[in-house]
């Protein structure tokens, strides 16, 4: 029975990271929008969240090229500490998925398994502490949760129709191989 787990990537390289920032940012910002437009807007918990996530936002983004170049002003760039966590999931969604006969991804044990690793709520503890405020843990607990989530949605549907694409693409070359000569031509011989 052949091996279905491919080599294990190890890192993201200088050009992913670009697409990483965007999509990070992405998911800062649909959780900041979230949360503003809560109908418990003024609650304590929603307000602890949305500190979180300022923390979260980088205050120069200039050190993010593609975010500089894509901005008309509804871009959001985040910090090093929130852009490390999302390495570290796409790092895991890649070891995850980079299989030959991939046919379901399972977010939540992925999910839970990044947040085991010592790294990500390394990182994720130096958001909160930035925040200044005491922020229950359930909260923030949830938080993380819910954003690698997210994350981890976004990029199942990007592989799948990247997987699709290929597919179709496949198919389109498979039936059109040569003109209507080329084709009785070997019908022919068989």
């Amino acid at each position: 029975m052949p091996n279905k787990e491919a080599k294990q990537i190890k890192n993201i390289t200088n050009d992913e990271i670009g697409a990483l920032q965007y999509l990070a940012g992405y998911v800062v910002r649909k959780f900041i929008k979230k949360s503003k437009n809560s109908l418990n807007y003024k609650s304590n918990e929603n307000q602890d969240i949305i500190k979180i996530l300022n923390n979260a936002i980088s205050k120069n983004s200039t050190d993010q090229e593609l975010i500089e170049a894509q901005n008309r002003g509804g871009l959001t760039a985040v910090n090093n500490e929130c852009q490390q966590i999302l390495v570290k999931a796409e790092i895991q969604f890649r070891n995850k998925t980079n299989i030959n006969d991939l046919q379901e991804i399972d977010i939540n044990r992925m999910t839970m398994e990044l947040l085991k690793d010592t790294e990500v709520v390394s990182f994720y503890n130096s958001i909160l502490t930035g925040c200044g405020v005491d922020i229950d843990n359930d909260v923030s607990k949830n938080l993380l949760e819910n954003m690698v989530k997210l994350y981890f949605r976004v990029r199942a549907f990007s592989l799948a129709k990247d997987i699709t694409t290929k597919y179709k693409l496949k198919l389109k070359q498979k039936n059109n191989k040569g003109g209507l000569r080329k084709t009785l031509k070997k019908q022919s011989k068989e």
